[in-house]
């Protein structure tokens, strides 16, 4: 794996973990925004753009862009404008929105912009109780008036730094740990030193010297925990400088923190990550592998992401499609032409309102054939039989028509209504 390759990874890593809110973190959740500017910083860098997206597929896709990690960090900005846990991240993010002119991003920048200023003038930043308080400090104040152009302003604070150093390096508050964070103080100073040619080069190269001298034979910086992996990529960032001199020293540390990697690019913690990426960031510079550039390669992964997640949305419908037409084909085997379909308790229910019917039909039927039987037919000892008057035997003279013989209706004998027990 070469330098290349090991940013790609970085990159890759950093990308994949981002938070549903486009942010960086680690279990230190004080240090979420500085992290997260931090990385803004990498990736702008390395030629993301504020509006690209990149998808990550975490229990299900969901994407990213670098102007919602922006209006993230936006939002942590405090009325009075400070961010993150000290004076150095306020000034870093500071450093972020001017380098990348993001001001347009940042509706709470005045504030931040303020505090800075103020900050810097009272030189309030050098009594910060943060545990790393200290000359770096003092150089995200020079190189944030030198954004702003504020040269003038800077000459005192440059005289300050100067003043700060002890037996060639910079030292900071002990923290509490007990470590004063020499590596990392020194090598912001000599990235600041180098960056302006009008210091002076005696204490540069001593600087320098005490730096190479304090690396470890592992190639290493070494200190606590994750911080090895921090220093070792500070020292790389300031050898660099002089990069021809130091090779030997450089290459060492990147064999270090190549060895600190994960296959899928961790480097300790994602804070470690993201250090190692600003390191190999550094050393290879414009060029990315061979004839691409690493804007080549982010935009084909950006791309490429998208493009699997379109791909995993359509196998989604496909699969919901085929177990929709096999609920179908289930229920049409079951019930073939069936014009509707009922369940047993619906047929008990229709069983039970059937035999109330029916019962409902006899009592009725009692009813109505007693109110008849009261109602039209007569008692029964008006029912007997009358018996029919002779006729007149007279014969029939010629001429005479005969004369109709008178009936007597007669009633049908009717048997006497029965009633039931």
């Amino acid at each position: 794996m070469n330098d290349s390759q090991a940013l790609a990874q970085c990159v890759t890593y950093l990308l994949q973990n981002a938070t549903q809110e486009s942010t960086w973190g680690d279990s230190q959740t004080d240090w979420d925004p500085i992290i997260t500017a931090l990385t803004c910083k990498l990736l702008l860098s390395c030629g993301l753009t504020p509006n690209t997206v990149w998808y990550i597929n975490r229990n299900g896709y969901f994407h990213c862009t670098l102007s919602a990690s922006f209006q993230w960090l936006n939002n942590s900005i405090s009325p009075d404008g400070k961010f993150g846990t000290d004076f150095w991240d306020t000034a870093q993010l500071g450093i972020l929105i001017e380098t990348y002119s993001l001001q347009h991003h940042f509706t709470a920048y005045d504030s931040l912009k303020k505090h800075l200023i103020r900050s810097i003038e009272s030189r309030g930043f050098q009594t910060d109780p943060s545990n790393w308080q200290g000359p770096a400090f003092c150089v995200t104040a020079i190189a944030y008036l030198r954004l702003l152009g504020k040269h003038d302003h800077t000459k005192a604070l440059e005289r300050d730094l100067a003043k700060m150093q002890h037996s060639g390096c910079w030292q900071g508050h002990s923290g509490a740990s007990g470590i004063p964070f020499a590596v990392w103080h020194t090598a912001q100073c000599i990235i600041l030193l180098a960056d302006n040619p009008k210091f002076d080069p005696d204490l540069l190269a001593k600087s320098t010297q005490w730096l190479v001298n304090a690396q470890h034979g592992s190639g290493a910086w070494v200190s606590i925990q994750q911080y090895n992996v921090y220093f070792t990529s500070y020292a790389v960032l300031a050898l660099l400088h002089d990069k021809a001199k130091h090779a030997v020293h450089i290459q060492s540390a990147i064999d270090y923190l190549r060895s600190q990697m994960a296959p899928n690019g961790k480097c300790s913690d994602l804070g470690g990550t993201l250090m190692c990426g600003m390191a190999f960031r550094a050393v290879v510079g414009d060029s990315f592998e061979k004839d691409i550039t690493l804007i080549d390669y982010l935009l084909a992964k950006e791309n490429t992401n998208r493009a699997e997640a379109s791909e995993h949305a359509f196998r989604e419908q496909e699969l919901e499609l085929t177990q929709a037409k096999k609920d179908l084909s289930k229920w049409e085997a079951k019930y073939g032409e069936a014009e509707f379909a009922i369940t047993k308790k619906g047929l008990f229910v229709l069983a039970l309102v059937a035999l109330f019917l029916a019962i409902l039909g006899n009592v009725t039927g009692d009813i109505l054939n007693s109110i008849v039987q009261r109602t039209f037919l007569p008692p029964p000892t008006q029912l007997k039989q009358q018996p029919p008057e002779a006729a007149s035997a007279a014969p029939l003279q010629s001429g005479d028509k005969p004369s109709p013989i008178p009936v007597t209706p007669t009633k049908p004998q009717l048997p006497a209504p029965q009633r039931h027990p």
